[in-house]
């Protein structure tokens, strides 16, 4: 119930919501049970010491650390070659000939 009256107050009231998600957050309800949590801010005591959190360059905005992924090397096959060939020639008899 508490949800729903979160999300009519953000949709009616942006900033009231705003404010009242930073007063009930998260000392009072998790934050995880807010409907929106965008500019809603961070309570850095309510995060545990190994969570690292980004901010710009401002030092106002909390960003997500990159993730590494490793590089993932491209191998076409027959059926993908195929299926391109069919696909371009479908799309220059739909459009008059345009050609990629």
């Amino acid at each position: 119930q508490r949800y729903e009256y979160l999300a009519k107050l953000m949709q009616k009231d942006y900033n009231a919501y705003i404010q009242t998600a930073s007063f009930l957050s998260p000392s009072r309800i998790p934050r995880k049970e807010l409907p929106n949590l965008q500019d809603v801010p961070i309570d850095k005591n309510s995060v545990s010491s190994t969570t690292v959190i980004l901010t710009a360059e401002d030092g106002s905005t909390p960003l997500v650390a990159d993730c590494k992924l490793e590089d993932m090397k491209y191998e076409e096959n027959p059926l993908d070659k195929l299926l391109l060939s069919i696909f371009r020639k479908l799309v220059a008899k739909n459009t008059g000939g345009v050609v990629s």
